[in-house]
């Protein structure tokens, strides 16, 4: 085995060290996955933990999986513009990572793709309740404290028959 991997068996050396994940071009802090055509299928599943920058935008991300930007302490902003995100219970991590930002500002162009009744709507909306509660008619959801949502099934009205109605 190459030294490498045996220090790293031995808890000398950490066993994967991201350095720059492929697409991606980078520098010292500056991670740059812009213009790569990437899907939240092949987006990269950890970036180095000095990044400070990350581009992400013009790219096809509906949505970031849940944790990605969570150990990287050194981030200090990630341009997502451009992006078409869908606006539903799986953008709900981003929405979360983005208010615990300090410079919220800059993602106010951060919008809404889809479903069609958010369309152009802000991911950083102040209002979460009633712009990111599903939409789904004929479907009844019920929202939680932690902003997530079930599944109650579907609604189904009683019907009367006519033929059982009598006159007075």
């Amino acid at each position: 085995p190459s030294i490498g991997i045996l220090l790293s068996l031995l808890g000398f050396l950490p066993l994967v060290t991201p350095i720059c994940p492929a697409p991606c071009k980078c520098t010292t802090n500056i991670t740059d996955c812009s213009l790569k055509n990437l899907t939240v299928e092949n987006l990269p599943t950890a970036f180095h933990p000095s990044a400070e920058i990350i581009h992400l935008g013009s790219n096809r991300l509906t949505s970031i999986p849940n944790g990605l930007f969570d150990n990287l302490r050194s981030l200090q902003v990630v341009y997502l513009q451009g992006n078409p995100w869908e606006c539903t219970c799986d953008i709900l991590y981003l929405r979360s990572w983005l208010q615990w930002q300090q410079n919220r500002s800059q993602y106010r162009d951060v919008r809404c793709s889809s479903p069609e009744h958010l369309q152009g709507a802000p991911v950083l909306d102040p209002s979460p309740p009633t712009v990111f509660q599903p939409y789904f008619p004929g479907l009844n959801w019920l929202s939680t404290e932690l902003g997530q949502y079930t599944e109650l099934g579907e609604i189904e009205f009683p019907s009367i028959a006519t033929d059982s109605i009598k006159s007075f």
